[in-house]
């Protein structure tokens, strides 16, 4: 059973890509209907793929690069392009490429390492499991209806899912083998990793831990039918795979957010930020434990997203938390992380809201579980902005 792709190979890594095929079946509980395509390449070719791939992917760059300048989750002058680039082009060893069918893996001579046989593994797994439940083309409709914070839950499962089976693979080697795969991560170059901002860190991180965290909760509660059950789940939140007690239970709740005209800037973005997108703006000001009790307790929101079409941006978020206490707690840490973030003074109270202006303009206004974020890099589009949403 010698995958499309791998006749040409030396004898030893075929063998090893049957072996590998064999155990990720046997790890995952699932048998492939037809083998995937698998596609070996020079670190350097890889590397060139993976940022021509996610280049692709960045067709509104130029408005979250001035977004992340509004909220100060960038350094000044960062090229977030480059820094996205560079970022994935050093980190990814591999990849899947649903719509061909195909695996993507960089390997580096004749034979295969401990940590590519690894990745292999992870690869094959997600080939494997969108054999079965269909995951590329559900999780496109969603990043194409730009419901992001239903696919970050989703890429969530789907990186967990393989992460698990990858590490069942690597705990079952013999110690010669696992020292040679731990003495390779050790000896991997952070390169771009060290550089890149925190915030780029973080979001591409989260779905590889958090989800190996909720796959095994999944595992420990029915095994690989509630691991499959979970690909077919709908109404789909961050907040489900961050507490996985809340999976199919706590619903994110509909919040409707009206748009408003801002003469010169055009509406890039309509979609939901999440208890994931608080966690990680607040993370990057916040001490961990603060930023996480004012995340929890979302209830769903709605945020629209404009930009000018250089280097300025409007955000406008509506956020419903699950109790009034969670309003509170939200409103509160948003005013911390005012001081802390961006070049502007503590917000003072204008009627029934916080205000901060400076490079950049903040408006704050809590109703109970309800909170209202506008900023706005230009004070006169910031008034105006507001002068709309408080009609």
């Amino acid at each position: 059973r010698v995958p499309p792709g791998a006749e040409g190979l030396p004898e030893g890594m075929k063998n090893d890509l049957v072996e590998l095929i064999s155990e990720t079946e046997e790890i995952r509980e699932l048998r492939f209907e037809r083998l995937p395509t698998v596609e070996l390449l020079g670190p350097q070719r890889l590397r060139q793929r993976v940022r021509n791939l996610v280049d692709e992917e960045l067709e509104d760059v130029v408005a979250d690069n001035a977004l992340y300048d509004l909220l100060g989750l960038i350094p000044p002058d960062t090229d977030l392009r480059e820094a996205i680039l560079e970022l994935y082009g050093d980190q990814v060893t591999g990849f899947y490429d649903g719509e061909a069918a195909t695996l993507v893996v960089g390997t580096g001579g004749d034979e295969f390492t401990e940590l590519e046989k690894a990745t292999l593994v992870h690869e094959l797994t997600h080939a494997l499991t969108d054999q079965h439940l269909g995951f590329d083309d559900r999780y496109q409709e969603m990043i194409d209806a730009e419901e992001y914070d239903a696919a970050s839950s989703y890429i969530t499962l789907i990186e967990g899912d393989a992460v698990s089976v990858e590490y069942d693979y690597v705990a079952s080697l013999p110690e010669n083998r696992l020292n040679l795969y731990y003495d390779e991560i050790m000896g991997v170059d952070p390169g771009a990793w060290n550089t890149a901002p925190g915030y780029l860190r973080d979001s591409l991180a989260f779905p590889y831990i958090q989800g190996e965290v909720f796959v095994t909760d999944l595992l420990d509660s029915g095994g690989y039918q509630a691991v499959n059950e979970a690909y077919r789940a709908v109404n789909l939140s961050t907040e489900q795979v961050i507490r996985t007690r809340d999976f199919g239970r706590d619903l994110p709740l509909d919040v409707e957010l009206r748009g408003v005209t801002v003469p010169g800037y055009t509406e890039t973005v309509h979609s939901t930020w999440g208890e994931l997108g608080f966690r990680l703006l607040l993370g990057q000001f916040l001490e961990e434990e603060v930023s996480a009790r004012a995340a929890e307790g979302w209830g769903g929101d709605s945020y629209r997203q404009y930009h000018d079409g250089s280097g300025e941006a409007v955000l406008v978020l509506e956020y419903r938390g699950d109790t009034p206490a969670d309003g509170s707690e939200l409103a509160d840490a948003l005013a911390a992380y005012i001081p802390a973030a961006l070049d502007t003074g503590e917000p003072t109270e204008e009627g029934n809201a916080l205000v901060a202006r400076g490079e950049d303009n903040i408006w704050i206004r809590r109703e109970g579980p309800n909170v209202t974020l506008v900023m706005a890099s230009l004070t006169s589009v910031f008034d105006e902005v507001l002068a709309t949403v408080n009609r």
